[in-house]
């Protein structure tokens, strides 16, 4: 219980303790009232029956008898007729009546006095209790008030911090997936580097459709033409990839006079950097032979082959060079 309730308890104690003394004194000297009205009614009974009999007397006499005081010489305190013996009976009867009132309103009197006192130590403690219980609502709310604004205040700073880790987060989330990006260009990138050149069943097909159509107007179009393939010293790659080249011309070319050579390993001297790619090596420009070159170097390039022209070769001979894999991300070349 806090410091202030506890003193106003106490207060409340105190003050109720001498609020019962001077009750009681009240009920006390009330006592003694209503015993003296008592007292003063039992004497006034006492006198009563000679008032009685003093006024049947004077009935009587007024029925019965007229006194003439100044012939048969009676006084008027002894006529029993006279008039002040009415009067005198009256007055007691007054007095009787007053004392009994007196004494029957004052016992309502206190009573209705104690209902209002009653009521107003009801009232009063219940102003009181009230008042305490606002007092401690008003203490609680100001505590509840505090928490909220603490609550509030914190829930604000929760909100900044998370706003500002969120924004984090998509800023983290942003660069991990650039990372991962480029993780997968460089990835995607070495494969293509690492792996081997090839030439696949779709790009041998389109290699003989392509020269089809000149074989069915000259069937021996490539009659005594020599057709050989080499590839750099010490590159496996590159051999197999010659053999390969070699297997899909022999095949579209069969039946047209050409004939093949296997692939042989080459050293390149004299050159700042190592040859790249396929190169197609031809004796001229203007030969018949260039022609038929021609058609082979269109036929792989329809099947996404490059392969550049290059003047050096022995007569009546065409030369696929097989140089190095090309720096690329993707392609056959």
């Amino acid at each position: 219980m806090p410091l202030n309730i506890h003193l106003t308890a106490l207060s409340l104690a105190s003050s109720d303790a001498a609020r019962d003394v001077l009750l009681h004194e009240s009920d006390k000297w009330f006592g003694w009232l209503v015993g003296s009205t008592v007292a003063v009614l039992v004497g006034v009974a006492f006198e009563a029956p000679e008032g009685i009999v003093d006024l049947i007397d004077w009935i009587g006499a007024r029925r019965q008898l007229r006194w003439v005081r100044t012939r048969n010489g009676i006084s008027s305190e002894d006529d029993p007729a006279h008039w002040t013996k009415a009067v005198s009976f009256l007055g007691l009867a007054l007095v009787v009546l007053g004392v009994c009132g007196e004494g029957v309103f004052e016992i309502l009197v206190s009573r209705a006095d104690a209902a209002v006192r009653t009521h107003d130590e009801t009232a009063i403690e219940s102003a009181n209790q009230k008042a305490g219980e606002a007092k401690i609502s008003a203490h609680d709310a100001g505590v509840d008030a505090t928490i909220a604004k603490t609550s509030a205040k914190q829930a604000g700073i929760d909100a900044g911090t998370a706003k500002n880790l969120a924004a984090e987060a998509e800023e983290q989330a942003a660069q991990a997936e650039s990372d991962r990006a480029a993780a997968l260009e460089r990835t995607a990138r070495l494969e293509a580097q690492l792996s081997w050149r090839t030439v696949t069943p779709d790009q041998e097909k389109k290699i003989k459709d392509f020269l089809a159509p000149f074989l069915a107007k000259s069937p021996l179009a490539f009659l005594g033409v020599k057709i050989g393939f080499t590839y750099l010293t010490g590159d496996p790659e590159g051999a197999e990839y010659a053999q390969e080249l070699e297997d899909a011309l022999r095949k579209s070319l069969k039946g047209s006079g050409a004939e093949f050579s296997d692939p042989l390993a080459a050293s390149v001297f004299g050159s700042k950097a190592p040859p790249t790619g396929v190169i197609l090596q031809v004796h001229s420009n203007t030969d018949s032979t260039s022609v038929r070159a021609g058609w082979i170097q269109k036929a792989l390039k329809t099947a996404g082959i490059e392969s550049p022209g290059q003047v050096n070769a022995p007569e009546m001979t065409i030369n696929l060079f097989v140089a190095t894999k090309p720096r690329a991300v993707s392609g056959n070349k």
